[in-house]
């Protein structure tokens, strides 16, 4: 399977997820997040949706090449303000920005919501793509979120340091590249799931 099958299928299988947890959630809503629900009816099934970030996330899990593992620029500036319009968790922002390569604006969002898990994983992936590798490696040394396991197995912390390190190195950039985007779907699904109520 080459790069771009395997990001539509992420991005599919994300946006699935996205669909199944709205719907979870769909008959738990106060009244007043009423005004969060984009009116526009599934025809095959005859109900309403969330507003999602999929036309968004689609565009950057598709983009050629990778994500760099350290951004010298945004990568679509166009995305910036339709991202920060989403009526979503700055958890959730954070991560589509963060995938734009707009580790600043992530830094902005994630920052203030210490000790949040999510919030500080996604901070520790910001001090990455930003080249601070020690802040990036003291921040994961700091988390305990459940995905670093699926990420960087048992031994979760040190795994995400050594990631760190062969990122400060530049050892077999592709492949750290697809592990980085791995990462930042995985993350960018979990934060969904527990933001976008």
């Amino acid at each position: 399977m080459n790069a771009a099958e395997y990001a539509g299928k992420l991005a599919g299988a994300l946006l699935r997820t996205m669909k199944e947890t709205y719907f979870q959630r769909r008959q738990l809503l106060p009244p007043n997040k009423a005004q969060l629900i984009t009116h526009t009816p599934n025809l095959s099934m005859g109900l309403t949706r969330l507003p999602t970030p999929g036309p968004i996330l689609e565009e950057l899990c598709a983009r050629k090449p990778l994500p760099p593992l350290c951004p010298a620029q945004v990568y679509n500036r166009d995305l910036t303000a339709k991202i920060d319009a989403l009526p979503f968790h700055a958890n959730v922002k954070a991560g589509l920005h963060l995938m734009n390569d707009d580790w600043k604006r992530a830094h902005d969002l994630v920052e203030p919501l210490d000790p949040d898990q999510t919030a500080n994983y996604w901070h520790a992936i910001v001090h990455r793509r930003e080249g601070d590798f020690w802040n990036s490696k003291w921040w994961f040394r700091k988390i305990q979120h459940p995905l670093l396991k699926t990420v960087y197995g048992n031994d979760s912390n040190r795994g995400a340091q050594a990631f760190v390190d062969q990122v400060e190195r530049g050892d077999s950039v592709t492949r750290l590249e697809e592990k980085q985007l791995n990462e930042m779907r995985l993350l960018m699904d979990y934060a969904f799931k527990e933001y976008a109520q």
